[in-house]
């Protein structure tokens, strides 16, 4: 069985992703989200926000 690590790098989109979707389908599969210190520069309060809220509604507890 395979293991596969999925690189987020703008977003946390898991639905509609290709490459998690075939990653998962071949077995262990973690997904791995890095946080830019550019990207968050870039990026106003309103999207920082909403990747933050789903970073937490998608993290195991």
């Amino acid at each position: 069985m395979a293991a596969s690590i999925i690189w987020l790098r703008r977003d946390l989109r898991l639905a509609d992703h290709p490459a998690l979707t075939a990653a998962l389908a071949h077995g262990v599969t973690t997904p791995l989200f890095v946080l830019d210190p550019l990207f968050v520069q870039r990026s106003g309060a309103a999207r920082l926000g909403f990747l933050y809220r789903n970073f937490v509604r998608s993290t195991p507890r």
